[in-house]
């Protein structure tokens, strides 16, 4: 009993420009996006029978090919990671040149935020994917020389059916020390990528902090862009200043990894202060600090917490004031 045909099968491809089918083994699917002079197309690797992704462009010159090459060399090179699509190869066809690596069955981020009406992506969704995105990111500074992608940005991470989330289009990334030109997008990427200036780590920490911004207000945080009264409407306000830190454009001043900046964004989003009024009580009394809560108490009064002082002092914080006087001792 044969097999039931790949959806992929007798279905018209997305450019005409391309054969039906790459290097006699590569089934040539639906487009999946475009940046640039490149396209990326789902395909169907016949001999392996599994789905995989095409990313092609023309070829201008050898040296072009050389460049194009930079980008399969530096990800084969790379150690696998759950964050990271796996490149298995790449050819020339005629004057193309393709890229193939595995198939990421996901959406990306830009289609996240669209699909919440009011901008912003749930808090604790934000922080997940922030945690997983660091992680990613420290993995490739981790290789010697480090790895930086360059172009953190919506379109360029994928979420998965199961929730995980994978940095995909590694065009701009170079390894550090290495001279090529540079690529960036303008609100994610870090003023020296689109200066042209060396590159580290802190590049991509910009970028992780940039989109941090989008995914919690909807906002692209360019120059004169709302997005810090964005963070106050949502009630967020308190994020300000690890965001901030992590968009200064002083790469010595962003937090030293990817993961250190998705730690201080999870410490200032759990640290749920009171707001208001609080009242303190400093009492002077040479009984127990538990003798002097106790008659507290008994009056009515509410302590959220106590400190003991020298020379017989308690300062102690209180939830809900005493209407009645506290009995002194006898």
């Amino acid at each position: 009993m044969s097999s039931p045909a790949h959806p992929l099968h007798g279905r018209p491809i997305d450019s005409p420009d391309l054969p039906r089918v790459v290097a006699g083994r590569f089934e040539v699917g639906r487009r999946l996006g475009a940046g640039g002079e490149a396209e990326v197309y789902r395909a169907r690797d016949l001999e392996l029978d599994l789905d995989v992704v095409l990313k092609t462009r023309l070829i201008v010159d050898g040296a072009d090919l050389s460049r194009l090459r930079r980008e399969a060399a530096t990800l084969m090179r790379t150690v696998a990671h759950p964050g990271i699509p796996t490149v298995r190869s790449d050819l020339v066809d005629s004057d193309r040149y393709f890229m193939i690596s595995d198939f990421v069955d996901g959406n990306d981020l830009h289609a996240l935020v669209a699909a919440h009406e009011h901008g912003g992506v749930p808090l604790p969704t934000v922080l997940a994917l922030i945690d997983q995105i660091a992680d990613t990111l420290d993995h490739l500074h981790r290789h010697t020389p480090p790895v930086v992608h360059g172009d953190v940005k919506p379109e360029n991470v994928l979420l998965t059916p199961d929730g995980r989330a994978v940095l995909i289009d590694f065009g701009a990334a170079i390894r550090v020390g290495d001279e090529q030109e540079r690529f960036g997008t303008p609100g994610f990427s870090a003023p020296e990528v689109l200066a042209g200036e060396d590159l580290s780590a802190a590049a991509d920490v910009y970028s992780l902090a940039a989109l941090a911004v989008y995914l919690l207000t909807g906002i692209v945080p360019t120059l004169g862009t709302p997005w810090i009264s964005a963070l106050g409407d949502t009630g967020l306000a308190r994020l300000e200043r690890v965001v901030r830190r992590g968009l200064t454009w002083n790469p010595l001043g962003r937090p030293a990894t990817a993961t250190d900046f998705a730690r201080h964004l999870r410490d200032a989003a759990e640290m749920d202060l009171p707001t208001g009024t609080i009242t303190l009580l400093l009492v002077h009394d040479d009984r127990s600090l538990a003798t002097t809560l106790s008659a507290l108490e008994d009056a009515g009064g509410r302590h959220a917490a106590a400190a003991s002082l020298p020379d017989d002092l308690s300062l102690i914080h209180i939830s809900e004031p005493t209407r009645r006087t506290i009995p002194s001792r006898m």
